[in-house]
């Protein structure tokens, strides 16, 4: 039995390769997924010159369970060039963040910023 998921997908560097590149990789895992578009917004909680972000969220099915389906979508983050290192200077390459996983909902500070409820209306 498949699970329903959403993710929200994000980069602070090479906007537009960056997300290419998720959505390549994303599709090729999920062949069902569905990405909503993509809007630049700042970087919550963040420093004032950290660069802005690109941020799209996708929705697809899976049989994985959660743990295995975070794992993938981690070693997804690593592939696509996040390293810790980058992180620590303010260089996020991709972020992929399981937001719900069925009716379970993760990352719940995540739910109230502006773009996310924007990008759900889409």
């Amino acid at each position: 039995m498949n699970s329903n998921v959403l993710i929200s997908i994000g980069a602070n560097t090479e906007h537009e390769r960056q997300i290419l590149r998720a959505k390549s990789t994303l599709r090729r895992a999920f062949p069902d997924i569905q990405f909503t578009h993509a809007v630049i917004t700042p970087a919550y909680g963040m420093p004032e010159d950290t660069p802005q972000y690109i941020n799209m969220l996708a929705r697809f099915t899976t049989p994985l369970d959660e743990d295995a389906l975070i794992t993938q979508l981690k070693d997804m983050e690593k592939r696509l060039g996040n390293s810790a290192a980058l992180r620590s200077a303010g260089t996020v390459m991709m972020d992929i963040d399981l937001l719900s996983y069925n009716d379970h909902k993760r990352h719940l500070e995540d739910w109230k910023r502006p773009y996310i409820k924007e990008l759900l209306r889409s």
